[in-house]
């Protein structure tokens, strides 16, 4: 067994201390423990301190994921120089993790830390060893200040820094020499500013989550390469015209755009047709007025619709008749009125949640539209 290079304990339901016998296992290259009830004694078990004083080791990838371990990670980890792949989120680290403690993970590729109480505490001019893909450090303690040594990371694919305590506004940056970056999400934290002051091209990563901030002023432009959007929960203001009306080339890929809870005003602009691919849209808890945008009518692969808690006025939208997917729609809170059609439940088939409250709809609801 000391020959041993890949070993996979993943979800095997195993329980309490790991076996010190693993840390004799000095060819290791490979070890997954993820996803079990693994426990160590106010850190991680000795059986990875064996493991870093055997100098031959060429332990490349660690999967700690989802057990119960505890303590500082890096106190055993800091070591391990040919680590490429560490995964270590959903545990319950806690502690102080400094510049020494991460000097040596010079092979360090993939970082997935999320969902422990770490505090991360470095210099202002601290450039890691590391050339990371994939990082998430979600749940840490990184800010108040936008961390500086991200811009090092010319590789990244990856970036999770949500809930991070970060007090500042998105570095000019941080948009130019990330432009390979697929994943973003900066949500449930502080950050404040308006986006179109500090990006000088069209947003271009594939998901961007920066929910639940304080941005603010117009909405940012998007390139054809993103995917899913989310800005709800902050300030944006104005009008969508610009956002919505201005990418006429060619149609956007967009499918998840979440707008929910700002301040957007005006009318919802009739600039749909562009969007084509959408799945879900929410526009709900803004202040957007006037009729529904006819053009939402040509949304042939839309799912979801939540447009409640606005001043919308005028029938019940005609349009939606084509959108034949839709499973979930809610208009509730606005000014509609008018009868509700009969043909809601003859075209829409596949509608599971259908919320109208707080209109001012008359006459009686159809049969065919419960079923």
């Amino acid at each position: 067994m000391t020959s041993l290079t890949h070993l996979n304990l993943s979800d095997t339901g195993f329980r309490g201390k790991i076996p010190p016998q693993i840390g004799n296992l000095s060819k290791l290259r490979y070890l997954d423990l993820s996803c079990n009830e693994f426990l160590g004694e106010g850190t991680i078990p000795t059986f990875l301190g064996n493991l870093r004083n055997l100098w031959e080791t060429d332990l490349t990838y660690l999967y700690l994921s989802i057990n119960k371990f505890s303590g500082n990670p890096f106190e055993s980890l800091g070591s391990l120089s040919k680590l490429s792949t560490l995964l270590i989120d959903g545990n319950n680290f806690q502690g102080v993790v400094n510049e020494d403690d991460l000097a040596n993970l010079t092979s360090l590729k993939e970082f997935d830390a999320s969902g422990n109480n770490l505090t991360l505490k470095v210099g202002p001019h601290w450039i890691p060893n590391f050339q990371l893909t994939y990082l998430d450090v979600t749940s840490w303690h990184i800010g108040p200040n936008f961390p500086s040594w991200i811009q090092s990371q010319n590789k990244l694919q990856y970036v999770g820094l949500s809930n991070t305590g970060i007090l500042d506004s998105i570095p000019t940056w941080f948009w130019e020499p990330h432009s390979q970056v697929l994943y973003l999400n900066l949500s449930h934290n502080h950050i404040h500013g308006e986006l179109v002051t500090t990006i000088k091209n069209p947003i271009s990563i594939q998901t961007v989550d920066l929910s639940t901030n304080h941005l603010c002023g117009k909405l940012p432009n998007l390139s054809n390469d993103v995917y899913k959007l989310d800005l709800s929960t902050n300030s944006f203001s104005e009008s969508m015209q610009d956002f919505l009306c201005n990418n006429l080339d060619k149609p956007m890929q967009l499918e998840i755009l979440n707008l929910a809870s700002n301040n957007l005003s005006g009318e919802i602009p009739d600039c749909w047709i562009n969007w084509p691919f959408l799945v879900e849209v929410n526009l709900q808890s803004n202040h957007f007025v006037g009729n529904f945008p006819p053009s939402m009518g040509s949304l042939a692969e839309l799912q979801s619709l939540e447009i409640r808690n606005n001043l919308l006025s005028g029938i019940f939208p005609t349009s939606l008749k084509k959108t034949s997917q839709l499973i979930s729609l809610d208009l509730g809170e606005n000014n509609l009125s008018g009868c509700i059609p009969t043909w809601v439940g003859e075209k829409l088939s596949n509608m599971k949640i259908l919320r109208l409250r707080s209109n001012s709809f008359s006459g009686h609801i159809p049969n065919e539209n419960v079923r």
